[in-house]
């Protein structure tokens, strides 16, 4: 995955499991554009990879649907 997308402090937080809610639609634009997703499934390939890392982010479904648009 190339994380071209990120600033440098997204990516050193990203690799040291310390994202913030803020990055989450920055990674999900990466998981878009390298994989060809849909804004739905980059967010939820996003979600899936931050809690694999230990972070689980509470997301409601108007939240969800917020930041799908913003991707």
């Amino acid at each position: 995955m190339k994380w071209t997308g990120l600033t440098e402090e997204q990516f050193n937080r990203l690799c040291n499991c310390r994202s913030r809610k803020s990055d989450i639609i920055p990674i999900a634009r990466c998981y878009k554009d390298e994989d060809n997703l849909s804004p739905c499934d980059a967010l939820i390939a996003t979600l899936e990879h931050l809690d694999c890392n230990g972070q689980f982010f509470d997301i409601g479904e108007v939240e969800f649907c917020r930041m799908v648009t913003r991707i």
